[in-house]
């Protein structure tokens, strides 16, 4: 698997973590059982779009070499929602981990020809595997669900050495029946007065 990387710098803690924000950039920490803390920073727009990428699992670089981590928390801003700090967590990579992973569905339903509507339930799944293992998508064919099935997550083409965390009954996607609407017909009638 090939791992996201991000664009992080250390931090040094003498300087103000508001002055940082006030110059678009988000102080953050990266942490693990065989490092020590390091404090870290990334401008607001490195952020966004580690966030808007698929998949958990990124590449840094440290003193001691490349690490994998993932995203532990961010903090928001209550008012504005912005992130005003970061946690990253470090993936051993001979452990399992858990982490999101999207949901990749191809084809068309058949249902979906026939006039129904295809509805997607979940768009991503808690998987737990070693970050080697990890898959970037869960993928699932979808061309034969007909009007009324459900996809669920059993159903789905997973990795050999890969758990989905979730049941084996949990519903990804399901083929709803077109909806009829009937419309009223009002006949209007006229009198004359003689």
């Amino acid at each position: 698997m090939n791992f996201n990387t991000l664009n992080l710098k250390t931090r040094n803690l003498d300087r103000k973590s508001k002055k940082m924000r006030s110059l678009g950039i988000v102080p953050g920490i990266v942490y693990g059982k065989n490092i020590s803390n390091i404090p870290v920073k990334m401008t607001m727009a490195e952020l966004y779009r580690a966030l808007k990428e698929d998949g958990e699992v990124y590449q840094i670089e440290t003193e001691k070499g490349e690490i994998l981590v993932k995203f532990e928390s961010i903090q928001r801003d209550p008012l504005s929602r912005r992130p005003i700090h970061f946690s990253l967590t470090q993936l051993e990579r001979g452990n399992e981990s858990e982490i999101q992973v999207p949901v990749n569905l191809k084809g068309i339903p058949e249902g979906v020809k026939k006039g129904g509507t295809l509805v997607v339930i979940r768009d991503d799944l808690t998987v737990s595997a070693t970050p080697k293992n990890m898959p970037e998508e869960i993928k699932g064919n979808i061309e034969d669900l007909d009007i009324g099935e459900k996809l669920t997550v059993g159903d789905l083409k997973v990795p050999k050495k890969v758990d989905v965390v979730e049941d084996d009954e949990l519903v990804v996607a399901v083929c709803k029946p077109p909806t009829v609407v009937e419309e009223e017909v009002v006949e209007e009638g006229f009198q004359l007065a003689l």
